[in-house]
């Protein structure tokens, strides 16, 4: 089937969310949702503030790594990086509750950020080598200009590593993928 990641803008069948929401649609190898309570499932996730997912990938272990950015998880005010994970019914999963406050004590998931800086996660992937470690990759801005990201996990979501690279006055990355050596590959936009 297929793992579609995304966002609501407002209440969405009848949770009484506001802001963005993150949307999550499981759907069945022809890419039909039929509901139901494993295969085929709709989650939305939100804060009360905004929440957003740019990108979510498969694990090996048959759940779904998403990323991408939040201002009320991380108890408002910036926007910070987020990334969590959720099981093949897309329920949170549980896991180790990284730095700054996790949408709930417990789960894999957690949010990353500087005050006065806005972070944001566009991309995410999964080692090859089955040790479920994971990389994701997106920016963090401040007055105007941008800095590369790159966050790097463990199976059990605890957070291993945060980098940010400043190359040029605007840089920017939207692709990760692992090399055979486990380093990382990342794509983006610099400005020189």
């Amino acid at each position: 089937g297929y793992f579609l990641t995304g966002f609501t803008n407002g209440d969405y069948g009848n949770q009484a969310l506001t802001g963005q929401n993150v949307y999550l649609v499981k759907t069945d190898v022809n890419g039909t949702f039929t509901g139901g309570p494993t295969v085929n499932w709709e989650k939305i996730y939100g804060s009360g503030g905004n929440d957003v997912a740019f990108d979510g990938r498969e694990t090996s272990d048959g759940g779904y790594v998403v990323v991408g950015w939040t201002n009320g998880f991380n108890g408002g005010g910036d926007d910070d990086a987020l990334m969590f994970k959720v099981n093949a019914d897309g329920t949170i999963a549980s896991g180790a509750t990284c730095i700054n406050p996790s949408p709930t004590a417990g789960t894999w998931a957690f949010t990353h950020g500087e005050v006065g800086r806005d972070e944001r996660l566009y991309d995410v992937q999964e080692a090859p080598d089955g040790s479920g470690a994971l990389a994701a990759v997106g920016i963090q801005t401040s007055n105007g200009q941008s800095d590369i990201l790159v966050i790097r996990t463990m199976a059990s979501g605890f957070r291993t590593s945060a980098n940010i690279y400043n190359l040029s006055p605007n840089d920017s990355a939207y692709g990760v993928d692992f090399t055979p050596d486990r380093g990382l590959i990342v794509t983006g936009v610099t400005q020189t």
